[in-house]
């Protein structure tokens, strides 16, 4: 008894010491940035930035007020007016700081986002605002989509919403002529609901639907549409869709196209021998990956470029040595489509994605940013 009373003693000694002990005192420069941060989110951008740049000035190595002299320029000028902000304090610097570099591609993607006039780009910012969970771009999403918007619907269906995918599907009744983009936007909802509304297109009078529809069957390992599939391996006057229902019915365990398939692959032509080879890209077995890298040394740049892109994902090295190379082709097309395989499928540093926030094209620069959110999540 008399060991508990002396512990309760001691307790209670710290306790009263540790009350009369003053709290550690903040730094200097927190209640500056403070001042900055209140002005930011009162609408007062400017004076956020002139905080921000003066705290960082003072003291440069404090990533609170790198943070906000960045935001405040986002907010300002745009994301190209951040993206200067932080080139400035980055310098020689070796290190990026990846949180701040966030800012700056969530300031791309909402701008691309806004962007009425390129349905493409709108797409590509919206689900990569939706993958990082932006809640201001998911109710702009949900609000459009219900508006019966094509893109929204696109990304919600791609998210699993079912009403979505079931808007996709009244679209894809109503809509004439060649649907092969609403053909991959139902085939990436990976819901059975699209698959009997796909089944009844490999009927279609078009061909390059029929053939979208066939991959789309593939790609969703519908099984139950192999027996409808088959028929189009006898269109020989058409072999684009003749190959495609190769593939899907590779994909789908069906070896009714396999004779086809490796007959293509031995082509004199490069582009058939390519072709064929993308459809069997889900089995890279050594002899797949060794045609494809074959291909990668192609006289033909385009070819070079569709090769590095198969390979890129089991042999980063070739695809990178082939992109760099095709960075200076004299064809502007080619080394759009360079840059573009280099930011979604090899680029894993910084400092590369963060030059392509430089470039003209919106699509690069959208999917430099979502490339940058994702490796930095």
């Amino acid at each position: 008894m008399t060991e508990q009373l002396v512990m309760v003693g001691i307790a209670a000694g710290a306790i009263a010491v540790s009350a009369q002990t003053p709290a550690p005192k903040p730094p200097p420069e927190a209640a500056t940035i403070a001042v900055g941060w209140a002005a930011l989110a009162n609408g007062d951008a400017r004076r956020g930035s002139e905080i921000g740049a003066a705290a960082l000035q003072q003291f440069p190595r404090n990533p609170a007020a790198l943070s906000l002299y960045v935001q405040a320029e986002v907010a300002r000028g745009g994301s190209a007016a951040g993206l200067a902000a932080y080139e400035r304090w980055l310098g020689t610097k070796r290190l990026e700081n990846a949180y701040v570099l966030r800012h700056v591609a969530l300031g791309v993607l909402r701008e691309a986002a806004a962007n009425d006039s390129a349905a493409n780009l709108r797409r590509e910012a919206y689900m990569a605002l939706a993958d990082e969970g932006d809640a201001p771009a998911m109710d702009d999403i949900r609000r459009n989509a219900a508006a019966n918007g094509l893109v929204e619907n696109q990304i919600l269906g791609k998210l699993g919403d079912e009403a979505a995918i079931r808007r996709l599907i009244a679209t894809l009744k109503t809509t004439p002529g060649t649907r092969e983009q609403l053909i991959t936007a139902l085939a990436a909802t990976r819901s059975p609901l699209v698959v009997p509304p796909l089944i009844q297109l490999l009927s279609d009078r078009n061909d390059i639907t029929r053939a979208a529809a066939a991959d789309a069957l593939g790609v969703l390992g519908a099984t139950q549409a192999v027996a409808q599939i088959r028929p189009l391996l006898g269109e020989n006057e058409m072999p684009y869709v003749r190959m495609t229902a190769a593939g899907a019915l590779y994909r789908l365990n069906d070896a009714s196209g396999l004779a086809f398939l490796r007959q293509m692959q031995n082509s004199e032509h490069p582009q058939v021998r390519l072709d064929a080879l993308r459809t069997m890209s889900q089995d890279p077995d050594p002899s797949w990956q060794s045609a494809v890298r074959a291909l990668a040394h192609d006289p033909d740049a385009n070819i070079r470029r569709q090769a590095a892109e198969l390979i890129a994902p089991y042999d980063l090295e070739t695809a990178r040595a082939v992109l760099e190379e095709l960075n200076s082709d004299g064809n502007l097309a080619i080394r759009e489509e360079a840059a573009r395989i280099f930011v979604e499928k090899v680029a894993t540093d910084l400092t590369a994605l963060r030059r392509y926030l430089h470039g003209p094209d919106g699509l690069i620069k959208a999917r430099s940013a979502n490339r940058i959110l994702a490796l930095t999540r």
